[in-house]
């Protein structure tokens, strides 16, 4: 499903048609995607961010007390 010049793409995880991917096309550096092939526009869809720290502070989430 990825588009032909994405020939650096490493998938992560995949859960029927969501899938998490890094991608090295740009760097040495991988950014993370995530996208949702059940869209019919996916390519406009996916979601990225441009390294692991990116990413990771996306998955973060604090409660105050």
């Amino acid at each position: 499903m990825f588009p032909k010049d994405c020939t650096k793409t490493v998938v992560l995880a995949k859960w029927y048609r969501h899938t998490l991917f890094l991608g090295y096309n740009t760097g040495s550096e991988p950014s993370v995607g995530f996208v949702d092939f059940e869209i019919d526009d996916w390519q406009n869809a996916c979601v990225r961010w441009p390294d692991f720290a990116a990413f990771f502070s996306e998955l973060r989430h604090f409660e105050s007390v």
